[in-house]
């Protein structure tokens, strides 16, 4: 039962974010370099009573191949739905954009969480070092823009 209930979830949460990028390719490049799925992975695997040097181990593991598979199966999947060239470069560079916040994110988590910080002091680390990451790049990019 609870296999079917992680099934469910994570399917919805990715429809979710399935449909975010198709209204707004930005936001959902943005989105799609959270690694939804690794965090979704890592609650489930706490959740199951997994140990904090595993967790950090997993966390290390996906932030080392996070950039190209992202991108490679983000393109593919709008590919071949049919869209845009235009909407597939938006959607990429934003996805590309948002690959140092995610890696720094998980960065953050699997060092916590080998210092014994507990899981969910660690993704709570981890999701503001995303945020500030992300809002620190988005800065010196408009600060940048706005020297040309």
């Amino acid at each position: 039962m609870f296999t079917i209930v992680k099934i469910i979830v994570s399917a919805a949460i990715i429809g979710i974010i399935t449909e975010i990028s198709r209204r707004s390719p930005s936001y959902g490049g943005i989105i799609a370099a959270l690694p939804i799925v690794s965090m979704l992975s890592m609650v489930w695997l706490y959740i199951q009573g997994e140990t904090k040097e595993t967790l950090s181990h997993f966390a290390f593991s996906v932030a080392s191949g996070i950039p190209s598979t992202v991108i490679m199966l983000s393109m593919v999947w709008l590919y071949i739905q049919g869209e845009t060239k235009e909407t597939l470069s938006h959607f990429a560079f934003s996805v590309a954009s948002g690959i140092p916040s995610t890696v720094i994110m998980l960065v953050i988590i699997g060092i916590a969480l080998r210092h014994s910080l507990s899981f969910i002091a660690a993704s709570g680390l981890g999701l503001t070092g995303w945020l500030v990451f992300l809002y620190a790049q988005d800065f010196i990019v408009k600060h940048i823009n706005s020297q040309q």
